[in-house]
């Protein structure tokens, strides 16, 4: 569905062992099974069209040489020498969770296992909708997440569409406890009503949601403002091309359908059948495995090439869209009761996460540093957390676009 995990070990060197390639597919194969089994006017147009919408304050500056590749950079939170690696074991009780009492008798995690099993609701050949289910925790109406909205009361509200991957979707929260139901609370305590759509799907890259965007406008009253929440599933989608040693590539690419082809042909014949006479599988060109530096631009730039079709669709349609970048496990302090790796890897990892956040556009609002007040567990794995998290997360960003809620909701009144 989408690893855990999915910043690969050792980023910096130039070949791996291959213990290391056979380690990084079996921890993405073991999520991929464990998840399996168990469990939307006016200024803020011309702003977003013109592209004068700055980012927040960048938390910490990597400096480069001209040919540095990262190799001696040192990471904000750096993890001290002798710490060993407590691998995400999906059937372990996880330290985020201790608190979640609702996780108790089973029902939540039982239904999210069979949601998520492509024999019941989950899609992963489908870049666009679930399955409608319901269950307590977890309900999907017409494709989309249940979300939490304020009840009716004469006051203008806001339409607002959510998309992003299984960290918008809510993994390991309940459906009025996911980011979205978390933003349209801390709209309302703020005196803004909003109706958040949560199109979150699980392993969606950038490049699927903009697909899902344009889409959806073609079918549904368009909304007052759209918002994307990206990042680890791009980070994932780097490092799984640089593990091929292809570099960036010009097309769209999918790391959950590699995934799904590399379970699906477990305990098969992987040999390839013979070529006709004269015929030879040419594939695309190989390179060096890339550095830190040379995967966090590539990550960046694939990343963005894909913002310009949700652009030009929000553009068409005259709607204003903002852009997050999401925290992981690797914005933070090392929290010791959370999935971690060795101290090398650790602080590979970190250094990798800030060149990304280094390396963004000036219009993507970073909200790597949400997660950064406590030092309570919050993850299970490198990118999903707990309703903790979300709610945190969630409150950050609605200070970063509570202007643009209240000069929306002006401007539906008709007020100056």
């Amino acid at each position: 569905m989408q690893p855990g995990q999915p910043w690969a070990p050792s980023p910096i060197r130039t070949t791996r062992t291959t213990a290391e390639r056979v380690r990084n597919l079996v921890l993405t194969a073991a999520v991929v099974v464990g998840l399996l089994v168990a469990t939307p006017v006016g200024r803020l147009l011309v702003q977003t069209v013109s592209g004068r919408v700055t980012s927040a304050a960048r938390p910490f500056q990597l400096d480069l040489a001209p040919e540095d590749n990262g190799e001696n950079l040192v990471p904000r939170d750096a993890v001290p020498e002798g710490v060993t690696e407590t691998p995400h074991d999906p059937d372990a009780p996880q330290a985020a969770m201790v608190t979640s009492e609702w996780l108790e008798d089973g029902v939540y995690q039982s239904a999210q296992g069979w949601a998520l099993d492509p024999r019941n609701a989950w899609r992963p050949v489908n870049p666009h909708r679930l399955q409608d289910f319901t269950s307590r925790d977890l309900t999907i109406r017409n494709g989309e997440r249940r979300t939490w909205a304020p009840p009716a009361s004469g006051q203008t509200r806001l339409t607002v569409w959510m998309f992003g991957g299984s960290t918008t979707y809510g993994l390991n929260q309940r459906d009025d406890h996911t980011i979205a139901s978390e933003l349209a609370r801390a709209a309302a305590a703020n005196g803004i009503e909003l109706d958040i759509h949560n199109k979150g799907n699980n392993g969606q890259l950038h490049w699927m949601e903009s697909e899902r965007f344009a889409w959806d406008l073609t079918t549904e009253p368009a909304p007052d403002l759209v918002l994307f929440y990206d990042g680890v599933n791009e980070t994932w989608e780097g490092s799984t091309l640089n593990r091929f040693s292809t570099g960036d590539v010009p097309d769209m690419y999918d790391p959950t359908l590699l995934d799904a082809w590399e379970n699906g042909r477990e305990g098969t014949s992987t040999d390839a059948p013979a070529a006709p006479p004269g015929a030879r599988l040419v594939g695309r060109p190989r390179g060096p495995v890339l550095g830190l530096v040379g995967e966090a631009k590539a990550t960046i730039d694939r990343y963005d090439r894909a913002r310009a079709l949700s652009k030009s669709t929000a553009t068409a349609h005259s709607l204003p869209v903002r852009y997050f970048w999401q925290p992981s496990r690797y914005s933070r302090p090392l929290v010791l009761s959370e999935p971690h790796y060795d101290t090398s890897n650790e602080n590979n990892a970190r250094v990798s996460e800030q060149l990304k956040v280094k390396y963004l556009p000036k219009d993507v609002i970073d909200l790597s540093d949400s997660l950064r007040g406590t030092t309570e567990p919050l993850f299970t794995d490198d990118v999903h957390h707990n309703e903790e998290g979300a709610g945190l997360i969630a409150a950050k960003m609605f200070t970063r676009i509570k202007g643009d809620l209240q000069e929306l909701v002006a401007a539906k009144k008709g007020t100056p």
